[in-house]
């Protein structure tokens, strides 16, 4: 099992969004549908990519990619609610970063998740060295 908890305590925090839960994202059981998690992380992440210009979706250049996301669920959200969610930065590889997310509402901690992110040539598909920019962060 992956310790969470260790790996963020050792990142470093880049970005913190406040995220409203809608009411078509509940599911059956009434609170947030699980794949809505991911969801949430996503937009988090998303919003610190365009924070620090990384051009996302460009049909050429240089753009990172998703190529694993764990998440583990620790209490069930439940609408309404505003989600605080924040990215952390790991390790950083030659064309790879490790970030972790948490996701909690009013202080409470609700859920943690990993995406490993690799930097690619969109042309080639093929891995390109990390960003200076990403590399400043580090710093």
């Amino acid at each position: 099992m992956i310790d969470l908890d260790l790996l963020i305590s050792k990142a470093k925090r880049v970005h913190i969004s406040q995220l409203p839960i809608r009411w078509g994202d509940m599911d059956a059981m009434r609170h947030l549908n699980n794949a809505m998690y991911l969801r949430l992380m996503e937009e988090n992440r998303i919003e610190w990519f365009r924070a620090i210009g990384t051009d996302l979706g460009a049909p050429k250049g240089h753009t990172p990619v998703m190529v694993n996301v764990f998440c583990e669920y620790l209490k069930p959200i439940v609408w309404p609610a505003v989600v605080e969610t924040a990215i952390y930065l790991g390790e950083r590889g030659r064309s790879s970063l490790q970030t972790f997310h948490t996701l909690a509402v009013d202080g409470v901690a609700m859920s943690r998740g990993a995406v490993k992110l690799v930097w690619i040539d969109v042309a080639s598909g093929k891995s390109v060295l990390l960003p200076a920019g990403i590399h400043a962060l580090f710093d």
